[in-house]
């Protein structure tokens, strides 16, 4: 009994060492991998372009308020 599991364990391990080997032997994997990275590159273009966008709009808007003494945004909750 105990062999005849430990048989089909071990066939099933050359089975997926074989799988393995088969697969990360191929191109397809490798593109998969580049396209990952390129979605991640670009993610981290788009992020940092936005931070960027934040900040100048936050300092453009905090000039003008500062220069105009208009306030743009009330943050107090409508508390006076």
């Amino acid at each position: 009994y105990m062999d005849s599991i430990n048989g089909r364990i071990q066939l099933l391990q050359n089975h997926l060492q074989e799988l393995a080997s088969t697969t990360i032997n191929t191109d397809w994997i490798k593109d998969t991998i580049s396209l990952f990275d390129m979605l991640a590159q670009g993610a981290n273009k788009v992020v940092g372009s936005v931070k960027s966008i934040n900040v100048v709009a936050g300092l453009l808007l905090g000039t003008i308020q500062t220069i105009s003494g208009v306030k743009l945004f009330d943050f107090s909750g409508g508390k006076p």
